[in-house]
């Protein structure tokens, strides 16, 4: 294929995506249809299978999409690559004072279709792990962070600097379905624009709460 046709194709995948990524915030990801995505995009009738099978390839490309756009890998690497040098609280300070910037700096898009795919995910699982097994994501923001944390939690708890009062994994998954909570609240009151919810002072509590369960007391 020559150059000039690739980079049309792909050009007119990233519209497809472009216009997957209106609807699904107009009408919601459990609803859209691939006819929704067609007429969103201008095409043709038919004319969309000449790039994709079916929605759910065009989902697997938009979620691929979404997560290479607002990749935080390098920040995670950055915090937790100074572990030797901070004590507990410290590190654990910086990843709570991260995920509160991650939380106010995204568009408030990014968080409303974060949450609308976990929906999804209950609605459907089975075929949200069959496009999942297909999608091209190295590293999934949120399980990086967790696996992150959940390593440094483990080797800490070895060598004596953590007593954390239950399992490493359960303390984990708990700490982020906390921010899973705090994320849902805080979409919620923006788009609403009650502007009533203190997601900084929500942040500090659940950090605090990370040190009491691990054991750190800082006075």
């Amino acid at each position: 294929m020559p150059k000039v046709s690739e980079e049309y194709f792909e050009a007119k995948k990233l519209e497809i995506i472009d216009a997957a990524y209106r609807v699904a915030l107009r009408k919601s990801i459990s609803s859209m249809t691939l006819m929704d995505v067609r007429e969103e995009a201008g095409m043709a009738r038919g004319a969309i299978y000449r790039y994709y099978n079916s929605l759910d390839d065009v989902l697997i490309s938009l979620i691929e999409k979404i997560n290479h756009d607002n990749s935080y890998l390098e920040e995670v690497q950055k915090i937790f690559s100074r572990q030797d040098s901070l004590s507990p609280d410290k590190l654990l300070k910086r990843v709570c004072d991260f995920l509160y910037s991650y939380l106010t700096s995204r568009e408030m898009d990014i968080h409303s279709l974060s949450l609308q795919f976990d929906i999804f995910c209950i609605h459907e699982p089975e075929r949200v792990k069959e496009m999942l097994a297909k999608a091209e994501i190295p590293n999934n923001n949120f399980s990086y962070l967790m696996q992150n944390m959940y390593e440094y939690i483990k080797d800490q708890t070895k060598s004596g600097k953590l007593h954390p009062v239950m399992p490493a994994k359960k303390l984990i998954d708990y700490f982020f379905t906390i921010y899973k909570g705090i994320q849902l609240q805080y979409t919620l009151e923006e788009k609403m624009g009650t502007d009533s919810y203190d997601a900084k002072t929500t942040i500090n509590a659940m950090y605090k709460t990370m040190l009491a369960l691990l054991g750190i007391d800082i006075g």
